[in-house]
């Protein structure tokens, strides 16, 4: 399942959730979010007790932290209730997610996927050092790119993208990664260094 699909899902998850809610007696209203700081609270355990096919537990904390505290900074409740429809302001509302909320934290789950993936080459004589080299090297790449490229997709087509996909398929996070793996491969893989 694709990151952004993942905590839309979430989204879409707490406001049916908060709509459900409201829908009860007076009496029951007191559990339904009044605020953003309330509807992020809802939003950070939902997304941490999810399973995540790549996300271990302490990324998925740091990612559904980092979301959950940017949708406070971006959004009212009426914009998040919008998100989850299939309307002109819904898609408005879902990319201004993508570059406020997501585009900030899209360094944990690159993290995570490139330190698996890589993880899982037995080639390698020092994985742990090189590995952790690469994948803190292209999580910090994308924190500092990501916003920038995401928003010229969406200019581009404003429909539902992937932006890690959009961001993973890109020629310039090619050639760095490229780049990175190399120097990386260099520092911890030489003749010198120690198996693990």
């Amino acid at each position: 399942m694709n990151i952004f699909k993942f905590l839309t899902l979430i989204v879409t998850f707490c406001v049916i959730a908060s709509a459900s809610v409201s829908a009860q007696s007076t009496n029951d209203r007191a559990k339904m979010p009044g605020n953003m700081k309330e509807f992020a609270n809802i939003m950070y355990k939902s997304c941490v007790e999810s399973e995540h096919p790549v996300l271990k537990k302490k990324e998925l904390e740091m990612f559904c932290g980092c979301t959950a505290s940017n949708m406070t900074k971006v959004f009212n409740t009426r914009q998040m209730k919008a998100m989850s429809e299939d309307t002109e302001e819904g898609q408005y509302q879902r990319n201004r997610m993508l570059l406020n909320v997501y585009a900030p934290c899209i360094e944990y789950p690159t993290r995570a996927m490139l330190l698996d993936n890589c993880l899982k080459q037995e080639r390698l004589r020092n994985p742990t050092k090189t590995c952790g080299c690469i994948a803190d090297g292209m999580g910090e790449y994308m924190r500092e790119n990501a916003p920038k490229a995401i928003e010229q997709a969406i200019k581009r087509d404003k429909t539902d993208i992937d932006p890690l996909r959009f961001m993973l398929n890109s020629p310039a996070y090619r050639q760095y990664e490229r780049s990175l793996a190399m120097s990386c491969t260099s520092k911890h893989e030489s003749a010198g260094s120690k198996r693990r």
